[in-house]
């Protein structure tokens, strides 16, 4: 069994900032973490995908998080680590969705090759590679609703501000 980590945080971009003031959401970024890579996050933000560490987080003044961890067995955790790496691979590819965003908002399901939303690439990953069942389809998950859905689902620890 390997350890995985879900962890929400309140940015403070502009995207954000809208999503908390329209939404009323209290996170407004999803990232994902693998096994003992504990400082490491993987991500969509507005320049693509990326790496993010809790130094990264401090830096950009987040300070309310919300880490849920679970542990997956070693088939889901090597398919989940084998398509990380493989979009990290191609990463100058993999754009930010924008259009995932607004389509997310208004409840139709899109996806766009090679472009996501923080929230879509995370649930995307975890439920195409078997670690969770979800409700909906991934590209319909703001941050919040993830985290509303995975705490419904009683696998995952919760720990609150972790950064």
């Amino acid at each position: 069994m390997e350890k995985i980590s879900v962890l929400f945080t309140q940015k403070y971009d502009w995207l954000a900032k809208l999503l908390l003031k329209v939404c009323g959401y209290q996170y407004s970024h999803a990232s994902l973490s693998l096994g003992n890579e504990d400082n490491i996050f993987y991500s969509f933000n507005v320049n693509g995908f990326c790496k993010e560490s809790s130094e990264k987080f401090k830096r950009y003044g987040v300070e309310n998080s919300l880490l849920y961890e679970t542990y997956v067995n070693n088939n889901v955790y090597y398919e989940l680590k084998r398509r990380v790496a493989e979009i990290d691979a191609s990463h100058n590819e993999m754009k930010y969705s924008y259009l995932g965003v607004f389509f997310c908002l208004i409840k139709i399901p899109f996806s766009w090759k090679n472009h996501y939303f923080c929230s879509q690439f995370v649930a995307e990953m975890l439920v195409e590679t078997g670690a969770v069942k979800l409700k909906k389809k991934s590209s319909l998950y703001v941050p919040e609703q993830l985290r509303a859905e995975l705490e419904r689902q009683c696998n995952w620890t919760k720990t609150i501000n972790i950064i």
